[in-house]
């Protein structure tokens, strides 16, 4: 069964690579990517199939795709990292656009991202119509409720946009009070949760959570400073019962002083990172909860699609700033605290007592990723964006037709 699983899991549609400059996908969308992280290939496989959009990534540093990679169809891959040479991207940049002639571009709108305001410039000369793509507001000043010089600075070129396509509803909101007119869309940020949750429920189906009555709490992120990890092992000493374990599945630069400090206690584990789907998921089906104090992202959607609630803390508390997938956090499906050793060992002890309660949070948390996130939804929010904007044609009168 877990090898029909595993295969269900990681099975991906079979495209061919095409070349570079190849005129024949003169028009099609294009979308710039800094990074090309693993758990966004699927999502960029299904927006070429829904929508046609080409993909131009930089291969490093995650070098270790290759066969993946594959499968990203009409995909432009520079060599080397981005920013490593801006003129050379720059130069990149200009070719394809010139080989390609897109009709739309997508591209990351980061202040901080070189080639976004080379696109922004380059523009009326193309005549591309352009839309950027991120937060639009920052963890940070999302965290804090208000907003920095970089936000002003980003504003400048936002509005010189087609349109912004947004990770959250709530900052697209907040974004349309900040800049009125500015068309804003929204893609939830979306993993592969359809293949999650249909894993959760084989799990539940083959009764495969453990029978005793140990509390099984998880982490699962990279071990930084900005995830609070001590917060959550220092609660751990001011528990009141002894029947709990703690998984921790991650890598990063804190581990050997976190496994110093902590790893003493044979109740707390280490397992470093967990690539593979299927054990992941059945890591996740088996925790009660996940113990993660400090700044949540895309972990929110792999513990609720497998039926695991949250314990985490107050965005803005002890600087902590969470991503967009915050939002999905409610009372219904998790429970927040102050940034306290003393709090989340309090809540703990609650949860530990109430087990129906913690089982219920558990399954409506998966009703909240199975009702409102996907990579179809979040394809969506972009064939949406690409729809509206194809429906207008500001100042698009490209000064390089004659070429």
């Amino acid at each position: 069964q877990a090898t029909v699983i595993r295969n269900s899991i990681k099975a991906k549609p079979q495209s061919r690579r095409l070349a570079f400059g190849n005129r024949s996908f003169n028009g099609k969308p294009l979308l710039i990517q800094r990074k090309l992280p693993d758990y966004r290939i699927d999502f960029f496989i299904a927006l070429n199939k829904a929508c046609g959009v080409r993909l131009c990534y930089w291969q490093r540093p995650f070098h270790d795709q290759a066969e993946r990679r594959q499968h990203l169809p009409e995909a432009i891959a520079f060599p080397g990292h981005s920013g490593a040479s801006t003129l050379r991207d720059c130069i990149r940049l200009i070719s394809v656009l010139l080989a390609t002639r897109p009709a739309e571009v997508i591209c990351e709108a980061a202040s901080g991202f070189p080639l976004f305001w080379l696109l922004v410039l380059l523009r009326p000369w193309f005549g591309y119509r352009l839309l950027g793509w991120g937060h639009g507001i920052n963890n940070r000043d999302w965290a804090r409720a208000s907003v920095g010089w970089r936000f002003w600075v980003a504003v400048f070129a936002m509005k010189r946009l087609q349109g912004m396509i947004l990770y959250s509803s709530e900052r697209a909101e907040e974004l349309q009070r900040r800049v009125p007119g500015l068309p804003v869309y929204v893609a939830p940020n979306s993993l592969d949760t359809e293949s999650f949750c249909r894993h959760s429920h084989a799990l539940s189906s083959a009764a495969l959570s453990p029978a005793d009555k140990k509390l099984r709490l998880i982490f699962l992120g990279r071990l930084i400073e900005s995830k609070k990890l001590d917060l959550a092992l220092n609660a751990l000493k001011a528990l009141t019962f002894e029947d709990w374990e703690f998984r921790i599945i991650g890598d990063g630069p804190l581990r050997e002083t976190l496994v110093s400090q902590y790893g003493s206690d044979p109740r707390i584990r280490f397992l470093g990172a967990i690539t593979d789907p299927v054990r992941l998921g059945e890591e996740l089906h088996q925790a009660d909860l996940m113990l993660h104090p400090g700044n949540l992202g895309l972990a929110v959607l792999h513990a609720f699609a497998y039926a695991c609630p949250i314990l985490s803390c107050h965005s803005g508390s002890a600087t902590i700033q969470h991503g967009p997938e915050f939002e999905l956090l409610d009372e219904s499906n998790s429970v927040l605290c102050d940034a306290e050793p003393s709090v989340i060992a309090a809540q703990l002890v609650l949860l530990n007592g109430n087990r129906p309660m913690l089982k219920k949070l558990g399954e409506q948390a998966r009703e909240a990723v199975e009702s409102s996130r996907g990579i179809p939804r979040m394809v969506e929010g972009f064939r949406k964006a690409l729809r509206k904007i194809d429906q207008t044609d500001p100042e698009s009168n490209s000064l390089l037709v004659a070429l």
